[in-house]
This record gives C-alpha cells, sequence and structure tokens, in this order.
C-alpha cells in the first residue's frame, strides 16, 4: 500500500511533479509532518519567511524481508509572505529539525493596498526539537526538483538535494 503524504489528492492518484506548487488555499489537504527542515531565512526587504525543507510526497510499504518504510522525497521551499517572525526555537542535539505539523488560527482582517483586504492568520510550525510561529497573509509550498525514491530515512543527503537554496 502507498500513502500520500501531503499531496493534493490524498488518495494518492496524482503524481507529484516538480512544477507542484500549493499555496495556503490547499491547507485543509497538505501535511507537512516528518518534513526535514534544512535552513531558515527571513527577508525583511519583501517581507517573507523562508523555510528549506525536504518535502515527503509519499510513504512506501516495506518491501520484505526489511521491516522500514521507504519514502519520495524532494526539496522545497516553504514561503510565508508578508510575514513576521514571532518566534523561533529549535533544541536539536541531533542536528536536525523535522516538522510534526502546520497549523494556522487567530485569523485577523487587514486593510491592504488599493482597498484589498487580507487575512493575516497566526501560522505554528510545530516540530520535533523546534517551532517556529509566523503572521502572514500567506504561504507558498515550491517544489525544486522531482522527487526521489529514498531507503529508511526521511530526509535527503545533501547532494540528492543540491545543497539549501532559497529564491
Amino acid at each position: 500500500m502507498t500513502l500520500s503524504r501531503g499531496c493534493l489528492d490524498p488518495m494518492g492518484t496524482q503524481p507529484v511533479t516538480e512544477s507542484t506548487i500549493w499555496t495556503d488555499e490547499d491547507y485543509e489537504n497538505l501535511s507537512l509532518h516528518d518534513c526535514a527542515v534544512l535552513a531558515f531565512a527571513a527577508d525583511s526587504e519583501r517581507f517573507m519567511v523562508l523555510l528549506d525543507i525536504d518535502y515527503i510526497s509519499e510513504w512506501l510499504d516495506p518491501i520484505p524481508p526489511s521491516k522500514y518504510y521507504r519514502f519520495k522525497i524532494a526539496p522545497a521551499t516553504l514561503v510565508f509572505e508578508n510575514a513576521t517572525v514571532e518566534r523561533l526555537e529549535v533544541e536539536s542535539p541531533q542536528g536536525r529539525w523535522t516538522i510534526a505539523q502546520l497549523s494556522r488560527e487567530d485569523a485577523k482582517r487587514l486593510d491592504g493596498p488599493g482597498g484589498t483586504v487580507l487575512t493575516e492568520w497566526r501560522y505554528v510550525v510545530a516540530g520535533h526539537d523546534g517551532e517556529l510561529v509566523v503572521r502572514a497573509t500567506a504561504f507558498r509550498l515550491s517544489l525544486r526538483r522531482s522527487p526521489v525514491l529514498t531507503e529508511s530515512h526521511q530526509w535527503l543527503t545533501w547532494n540528492q538535494r543540491g545543497g539549501c537554496h532559497f529564491p
């Protein structure tokens, strides 16, 4: 059995491609559970908060005699737009921070430019060994490469992902 994790189609019938982009409109169908965080950046000129992550697109059943799941993983960038950081805490003795859950709460109405109305959310990226809390009007998750198959671990090597990258 193949479990699709975070894809727009929870039954896994839609393949994930390198051109896949998710936005806050996809929030209800997006899971970042167990995605590794490799880097954090705050761009004060563009009011963006960015995370470089290893996005798990699929969990694949073990192939006997192995008892370990396999994973399809792609390097990705998670961008929070019109964002400010409320809190960033990471304490990882292993040197790895993985996301447990992305949640949003506390919606506030903002008057935007030209009479537009924006909704600002409080996003919480809760993780094993860390947490990021931002206020932002939107987010975007973009895959930078097609997912690759990994055996028994939920992250890519430095070479598999092509290092860290922010647009």
